[in-house]
């Protein structure tokens, strides 16, 4: 089959649960984590010029996001590495003193309500990389939803989001 990623894929992703310790993680991250179950997906890949890669993305079942994701990125070799981006927002719970809370109601009491309709709030992204089978047939790599932050108007401050979250996933050519 070659090296062509030309076509749809079957896969699955998994949740890795954060490191006892981890300062990157919070506790309600790693209880988060530890429910999570492997969500099935179908891609669809069409490269480009120069290595470019796009194509779409649909999770299925328990746990899933619904819509459909585009990704962009590359594919160079063996090696593959794109961005998934879901057609919603992220639905961010924030530890507040230990509890957490939904970040639009963090965001209602700091700015109130009007003010905080009006954030903009950072896409839904996921970073993949992988590593394809020489024979063509299977991709298979880690993935991560990077720490972002939210711009709060008018004190210019930021609220750091702390998003990061880590896995693995596999994709096997539809035949």
């Amino acid at each position: 089959m070659g090296r062509d990623l030309n076509g749809d894929w079957n896969g699955r992703y998994a949740y890795s649960v954060p490191v006892p310790g981890d300062p990157e993680a919070s506790a309600v991250q790693v209880e988060d984590m530890n429910r999570r179950v492997p969500v099935e997906f179908v891609m669809s890949i069409r490269e480009g010029f120069l290595f470019s890669i796009r194509g779409t993305v649909n999770d299925l079942g328990p746990g899933a996001v619904k819509g459909e994701s585009v990704l962009a990125g590359w594919k160079l070799g063996r090696r593959i590495r794109f961005t998934k981006t879901y057609p919603t927002r992220f639905k961010v719970m924030v530890a507040v003193d230990g509890v957490a809370k939904p970040l639009n109601d963090v965001l209602n009491d700091l700015v109130g309500a009007e003010a905080a309709a009006n954030f903009v709030l950072p896409s839904h992204q996921v970073h993949y990389g992988g590593l394809i089978q020489p024979d063509g047939s299977t991709i298979e790599g880690t993935w991560e939803i990077r720490n972002s932050s939210v711009r709060i108007p008018p004190s210019g401050k930021y609220l750091r989001l702390k998003l990061r979250t880590l896995g693995t996933w596999t994709a096997t050519r539809s035949t």
